[in-house]
């Protein structure tokens, strides 16, 4: 197992649930760029769970948005 860190600032408005969201796409972009694989995301984040798994359906056919504006 490799274990690679990386942090980065929070671009825009700052929040507990977007920078948790963002370090989970982080580490993604991160092991696609590396070409590095399979992948385990690990997290105590009801949010970014639930995010990833059953929001993001309407969230990508939003525009990325939680709700439509």
């Amino acid at each position: 197992m490799i274990a690679i860190n990386v942090s980065a600032p929070l671009p825009g408005k700052q929040s507990n649930n977007r920078a948790e969201l963002q370090a989970a796409v982080k580490a993604l972009m991160t092991v696609r760029n590396m070409k590095l694989g399979p992948v385990q995301i690990r997290t105590d984040s009801c949010y970014v769970k639930q995010g990833i798994t059953s929001w993001i359906k309407t969230w990508k056919s939003n525009g990325w948005r939680t709700a439509v504006s």
